[in-house]
């Protein structure tokens, strides 16, 4: 998904399993499919890190905002194809071990991937109902 323009290379190796969290997002997308329902709202998961009061997304490092900072005079607005955080939860929820200090680069990228999939998948099967 073309969410970010360019990407920051993180290279090989591992980060604090304390500073990360799963932010839960949502993307109004911008495409139109002819069926006149409107926009999209799309789930999806980033793995984040909190830098200077900002979620910037592990992989990228591009900032994240969360919709608390969307709105405007009791207004939310948000643009199209931009992530709006909606829910925060630390990594360790999600680990086997929650104990654990220190964890790869390539796993995290293959269990943010897998969280997405699955995310798609399941709302692919709810639409076929």
């Amino acid at each position: 998904m073309g969410i970010f323009n360019k990407r920051k290379s993180t290279g090989t190796g591992t980060l604090n399993v304390e500073e990360i969290k799963v932010a839960t997002t949502i993307i109004i997308s911008s495409y139109n499919d002819g069926s006149g329902a409107g926009p999209r709202c799309v789930k999806w998961y980033f793995l984040v890190r909190e830098i200077n009061g900002k979620y910037h997304e592990i992989f990228s490092d591009k900032q994240i905002e969360k919709e608390e900072d969307t709105q405007h005079n009791g207004f939310t607005s948000q643009s199209f194809d931009t992530p709006h955080i909606q829910k925060l939860e630390p990594l360790t929820q999600y680990l086997r071990n929650p104990k654990k200090k220190v964890i790869e680069l390539q796993l995290l990228f293959d269990f943010i991937l897998e969280m997405n999939v699955q995310e798609r998948l399941s709302t692919s099967e709810e639409s076929e109902d």
